[in-house]
């Protein structure tokens, strides 16, 4: 696989699916919609989605780069709290957040605390995943391989 580290501005206007990699540093109680009240242990987070409306993955990765917005989906309220430290992208029309939710899931060490968080629109446990220490990159980049692998944006 070739992973490469780019700049936000090489994010393309199309359609495709994204990781997003955050470290929240302290323990944090969230209310989100439906899912109410979660507990949020320190640690790191993997989020997968896609980007398949208008604007592509530019538009969608931007707006969950931004601070200031309105919350909208599950993740926003974890992102408002905690540090986006990369983004893993790939181009597609095909939606691939749910095999790499389940591919994710399977790295030492991963936890879904919030069953549905982020997948209120599939069958997936969810598509957030919770890890106590960094998940590694190089086994983040292999479970991520294969006909849709990911470019790598850090923005640390």
């Amino acid at each position: 696989m070739n992973v490469l580290a780019l700049p936000f501005s090489s994010i393309p206007s199309r359609p495709g699916s994204y990781v997003l990699i955050m470290r929240l540093h302290a323990p944090a109680e969230l209310q989100v919609g439906k899912l109410g009240s979660l507990h949020c242990p320190a640690g790191w987070y993997t989020y997968v989605g896609s980007a398949l409306g208008p604007g592509g993955l530019a538009a969608r990765l931007a707006r969950h780069r931004r601070r200031e917005k309105r919350l909208h989906w599950h993740i926003d309220y974890l992102l408002a709290l905690s540090q986006l430290t990369e983004i893993w992208w790939a181009v597609s029309s095909e939606r691939w957040e749910c095999t790499w939710a389940e591919s994710l899931g399977r790295l030492p060490g991963a936890k879904v605390l919030f069953p549905g968080f982020g997948s209120s629109d599939c069958r997936c446990r969810a598509h957030l995943l919770y890890f106590a220490r960094r998940p590694s990159l190089s086994s983040l980049a292999a479970k991520l391989e294969g006909p849709c692998a990911p470019s790598r944006l850090t923005i640390c």
